[in-house]
């Protein structure tokens, strides 16, 4: 049942009772939001220059 209604761990699960009908949503969620919080809770990276990984592949050779 979990692989049909996509639910994972940490997945937000909303339980209604309609009548005599248990209902089982999965609410929608902000990927966006989700990459932040995982940016937020990640370690700080300071500015990276942009020919860094051209002169260290040259370094090596």
């Amino acid at each position: 049942m979990r692989k049909a209604l996509k639910i994972y761990p940490d997945s937000k699960v909303v339980v209604k009772l309609e009548g005599e009908r248990l209902l089982l949503e999965r609410c929608p969620t902000d990927s966006v939001a989700v990459f932040r919080s995982i940016a937020r809770k990640g370690r700080p990276v300071g500015r990276i220059s942009a020919h860094a990984h051209a002169e260290e592949l040259e370094s090596r050779n």
